[in-house]
């Protein structure tokens, strides 16, 4: 029986890689006919994941070489990931966004500290640290940490790649939500805890105000036209709680999110993830595990991790 950090990871692995060949499609077009098993992206087996997993792999490996959240040891092992395809499902580099890329290229050749690479503007707020949220929380969890060394990690991981204060408060949204679903809270619970948090502790009030579809509503209620799958990480993190919290089963919140179109592979990656960590691994049907490319290797890097972890 594997747990739910296996779970966490080949999920949202199998998310993304489901998601890839859909990513900037029609939600129109999808939604008619819906994409229901892996298909194949160009010339890349199916099963391929992409850029969130090799980032997850990265902290991963991090954590494990140096038995802590080491934040230059995640930029390195990122770097190694950008520069030679290290952690990748195909040994080669698929996708990197321009923001990462140009964080890590600062690190690389600047030598500073791994937080303060990120990029800072509001074009700056893409979804791509959400995926490392996953390994956090874990690490949060087990570390028994609270209130502002939650916060705290949160926003050096993400600065990594992304200082924009919208993007660390959408990290710290996500992880919050995961870490009360690890404590035992069930998901609409866990939705209703978000919104009793002080935010005011760490952000700005006109960055809380970028979230008040969450935190002033309850966005799973919301008309599917409402519900965006764009990049910018406050859209994606709404499509995210739509998908889980309407979904009664783990292959529901799959399909349901990479349908959505647009940024199939990261909304796909962390509904599956998540679902994965609601609804158990024995949730994943195992003919879309088996497909999956590496699947070994996540899977050894995941109990790895585990390890770690229980030793902290």
């Amino acid at each position: 029986m594997y747990s739910k950090i296996s779970a966490a990871i080949l999920g949202y692995a199998l998310g993304e890689a489901f998601g890839l060949p859909l990513n900037y499609q029609s939600r129109e077009k999808l939604l008619t006919n819906p994409v229901t098993k892996l298909t194949q992206l160009a010339d890349l087996p199916i099963g391929t994941w992409s850029s969130g997993t090799s980032s997850i792999l990265a902290l991963l490996d991090a954590v494990i070489q140096k038995e802590k959240m080491d934040y230059n040891k995640i930029a390195d092992n990122m770097v190694l990931w950008y520069k030679t395809a290290k952690y990748t499902a195909t040994d080669t580099l698929i996708d990197i966004d321009f923001t990462t890329k140009h964080a890590l290229s600062k690190y690389f050749d600047l030598k500073i500290d791994a937080p303060k690479c990120g990029g800072d503007g509001y074009s700056d707020c893409g979804n791509e640290p959400l995926a490392r949220m996953i390994p956090v929380a874990f690490y949060l969890y087990y570390t028994k940490s609270r209130n502002y060394d939650i916060y705290s990690v949160v926003k050096n991981v993400t600065s990594i790649t992304h200082q924009n204060e919208i993007a660390i408060m959408a990290s710290y949204i996500f992880t919050r939500y995961v870490l009360f679903l690890l404590h035992g809270k069930d998901k609409l619970a866990s939705y209703s805890m978000l919104k009793s948090l002080d935010y005011t502790l760490y952000f700005k009030n006109e960055t809380i105000k970028e979230f008040d579809n969450i935190l002033k509503n309850n966005v799973y209620i919301y008309s599917l036209e409402r519900i965006s799958s764009n990049n910018y990480i406050v859209d994606t993190l709404e499509a995210f709680f739509y998908c889980l919290i309407n979904s009664a089963s783990f292959k529901q919140a799959l399909i349901g999110s990479v349908n959505l179109g647009n940024q199939a592979s990261s909304l796909g990656g962390l509904a599956s993830a998540v679902a994965a960590i609601y609804y158990g691994y024995e949730s994943i049907p195992k003919n879309l595990l088996d497909s999956l490319r590496k699947k070994d290797y996540l899977l050894e890097a995941s109990l790895k991790y585990e390890n770690i972890l229980k030793i902290l």
